[in-house]
């Protein structure tokens, strides 16, 4: 059985210390907005609470990102073959792709 030993939550993340009396460890589970980190066995269980992003580090569940642009997989082959050829830029200032 866990048993919280202590919880804290900044700018939207939260950070618990739970101690399993049966193996005599402590985790640190660590949520941030919508990200929920694999909750992490420590030994030093106040450095882990006070800096818990130093200890965790595997993401439970990601949330993939939508694509903001044209990117490869819309690429046409005439795209792809002024892009071979030289005559494709992308702006600096944007970040938009354009033919030139």
């Amino acid at each position: 059985m866990l048993r919280q030993l202590d919880e804290r939550t900044s700018h939207g993340i939260v950070v618990e210390l739970l101690y399993d009396k049966k193996t005599k460890t402590v985790t640190l589970v660590v949520k941030d907005h919508d990200t929920e980190y694999e909750p992490v066995v420590v030994e030093d269980a106040r450095d882990a609470f006070d800096h818990p992003f130093l200890y965790v580090s595997d993401v439970v569940e990601q949330p993939v990102p939508e694509p903001q642009s044209r990117r490869a997989s819309q690429l046409t082959d005439a795209d792809l073959f002024a892009a071979a050829a030289g005559e494709w830029h992308v702006d600096d200032e944007g970040g938009e792709e354009a033919m030139v």
